[in-house]
């Protein structure tokens, strides 16, 4: 119980972040892709995860090609307009 209250950290909180950042790009009704190099890139599957709480219209790409595209999100696009609160008990 106690491990499943920590592993919750800011979630709510990022959420809200994902959410404005969405909705000002205009971003939470569309078709999203989300660009990975490898799928053992962990820190970056987790942000696809808190996207598709908010757009659950996501799926993965693992062509660099579709980062051109302006639905096709990267960590990096992602990071720059909103900040993450990282949770220390992962």
């Amino acid at each position: 119980m106690l491990f499943t209250w920590l592993s919750k950290g800011n979630y709510l909180e990022n959420r809200k972040e994902m959410k404005d950042f969405l909705q000002s790009e205009k971003l939470d009704k569309v078709p999203l892709k989300f660009y990975l190099e490898t799928t053992e890139d962990l820190d970056k599957i987790q942000i696809a995860e808190l996207i598709s709480t908010v757009n659950a219209n996501i799926s993965l790409t693992f062509k660099p090609q579709d980062t051109l595209r302006r639905t096709t999100l990267t960590r990096d696009k992602v990071l720059q307009k909103i900040k993450i609160d990282r949770n220390k008990y992962q």
